[in-house]
């Protein structure tokens, strides 16, 4: 995916995500606080994993995993 795509589509991943974590009760500033200092993150933001191509609820689970042992592992493609 080029550049001006991906620079499209993360924005609308994090809100996405953010989403979830709202409907599972999560407040908004605790919600942002917590993926953008996320490993998760970090391997959306970079295009190479590919991580973007997973669902936000996907996703989310990988943040609780995080959040609850300090890693998340990477789903089997």
């Amino acid at each position: 995916m080029n550049k001006e795509k991906f620079s499209a589509l993360l924005p609308l991943k994090v809100f996405s995500i953010i989403r979830e974590m709202q409907r599972d009760g999560v407040r908004s500033d605790e919600a942002i606080r917590e993926l953008y200092s996320s490993k998760l993150y970090a391997s959306l933001e970079n295009e190479s994993t590919k991580m973007w191509w997973y669902s936000p609820a996907l996703l989310y689970d990988l943040l609780k995993e995080e959040l609850e042992t300090g890693n998340f592992t990477y789903p089997d493609n």
